[in-house]
C-alpha cells in the first residue's frame, strides 16, 4: 500500500467503499475531525476498501503500509473506523507480549509454560481476579524472570522449587521485597490453577 494512490486503484466494489466512507463520515461528524484529517482517513479507507470485498477482514499491519504521506493520526483513526465495523484483522504484535517471550526465551519450556499461565492471569485476569495494568505486570515479570532463569538451571518444572529455593535466592536479592510479592503471587496463583500441588 506505501505506493499506491487513489487514482490508481479500480475498486473491486464501489457499494463496500461507499458504505465505510459513510461510517467514517458518522465518526467525523461525531468525534470533530478536521476537514484535513477526514480527507486523510477517507483516502485511506479508499485505499483499503478498493482492494477488499465486503466480506474480507482487513490487517492492522496492511493499515500500516498506507502511503507515508499519511500521519499516526489519520492511521488510528482508519484502525478505529474498521473495528467499529468489525472490518479489522488486528494482527500487530503486542510489545509486552513480545518482551515476555523474548526474556522467557533461556528458561526451561515446561516452567516457562508454567510461568506464561501466572502472567496470563495477571494480565487478562480471571474468574476471580481482575486484570492488572501493563506496569504492574511488567514489574512483576521482571522480577520473577530472573529466579525463573535460575531455577531451569536445576529443575524441569516450578513444582519441584522448595522453600531453600526461595529463600536463598531472595537473601541475595537486591530487593528481596518485591522479588517475594512476585513470586509468592505467582506460585499463589500456579496453586489455584492445580500447576502446583502446594506453593514454597
Amino acid at each position: 500500500m506505501s505506493r499506491v494512490t487513489v487514482p490508481d486503484v479500480t475498486p473491486i466494489d464501489s457499494a463496500f467503499i461507499a458504505y465505510v466512507a459513510t461510517q467514517a463520515d458518522a465518526s467525523a461528524e461525531t468525534q470533530g475531525w478536521s476537514p484535513a484529517l477526514r480527507e486523510r482517513v477517507q483516502n485511506s479507507l479508499y485505499l483499503l476498501t478498493a482492494v477488499h470485498g465486503p466480506h474480507e477482514t482487513i490487517k492492522a499491519s496492511t493499515v500500516a503500509t498506507l502511503p507515508r504521506q499519511q500521519n499516526r493520526r489519520a492511521v488510528i483513526r482508519v484502525t478505529e473506523v474498521l473495528a467499529h465495523l468489525a472490518l479489522l484483522d488486528d494482527d500487530r504484535i503486542d510489545p509486552l507480549d513480545a518482551l515476555i517471550h523474548r526474556r522467557l526465551a533461556s528458561v526451561h519450556p515446561e516452567i516457562r509454560e508454567e510461568a506464561l499461565v501466572w502472567i496470563r492471569i495477571v494480565r487478562h485476569g480471571g474468574p476471580r481476579r481482575r486484570p492488572r495494568s501493563t506496569t504492574t505486570v511488567r514489574n512483576q515479570a521482571n522480577s520473577a524472570i530472573p529466579f525463573l532463569l535460575a531455577c531451569s538451571q536445576r529443575y524441569r518444572t516450578l513444582r519441584h522449587v522448595s522453600r531453600a529455593d526461595v529463600t536463598e535466592w531472595l537473601a541475595q536479592c537486591a530487593a528481596p521485597h518485591t522479588e517475594a510479592v512476585a513470586l509468592r503471587d505467582m506460585f499463589k496463583t500456579l496453586k489455584s490453577e492445580r500447576l502446583l500441588f502446594a506453593p514454597p
